[in-house]
């Protein structure tokens, strides 16, 4: 509860919750992570981070008003149809790829595309320096930049993809869960950039 007080006072745009997904261990069962979400601030977007989700993992996602539901691995093609709940689709980038890859129909029904490394929670970067600009923007898509982000190296990610979103974890926390002072410095730093 304490890291939602941190973000209530710094009123970052986005909070996210890894649900389901045991060998992560920032891991929330469902009811855990409602009640969180809960004491969120309204003006803070909750994204339910969720790998390879069931359809009906997915509706009770939706139904306990996540604003987004990020996804991860494999999933259930009717997750794309179901209603006010919006969609980011995760990709794990290894080299300069054309996120054309995706097919059509996640293309139309997805509202972001997630560039995470190949590694996600690892807290490492993709290769920028291999990884064109070009390649990840799609049109009408938000770009949400994660993987390895820091208060170190955010700005220049920043320069390199100008993101509409940057996802940071890792990077920001210590052994008791996230820093205060290190969400402060990073909100800091993407303010000054954006």
């Amino acid at each position: 509860m304490q890291e939602i007080d941190y973000l209530n006072e710094l009123k970052n745009d986005y909070a996210g919750f890894v649900i389901g997904v045991p060998k992560s261990k920032r891991n929330l069962k469902l009811e855990n992570a409602i009640e969180l979400k809960n004491n969120l601030s309204k003006d803070i977007k909750s994204v339910a981070v969720c790998v390879s989700p069931s359809y009906g993992m997915s509706e009770q996602i939706r139904d306990a008003g996540f604003d987004v539901l990020q996804i991860h691995g494999d999933f259930d093609g009717k997750i794309l149809d179901i209603k006010k709940l919006k969609l980011w689709r995760a990709v794990n980038i290894l080299s300069d790829v054309s996120l054309i890859k995706l097919n059509q129909n996640i293309l139309n029904k997805i509202e972001g595309i997630v560039v995470d490394a190949l590694k996600p929670g690892s807290g490492k970067t993709f290769s920028w320096d291999d990884v064109s600009r070009d390649s990840i923007h799609m049109p009408d898509k938000k770009l949400i930049l994660a993987g390895g982000l820091s208060i170190e190296n955010v700005s220049r990610g920043i320069e390199i993809f100008d993101p509409d979103i940057v996802d940071v974890s890792s990077s920001l926390e210590d052994e008791q869960g996230k820093n205060y002072n290190k969400i402060k410095a990073f909100i800091k730093e993407v303010r000054g950039n954006g």
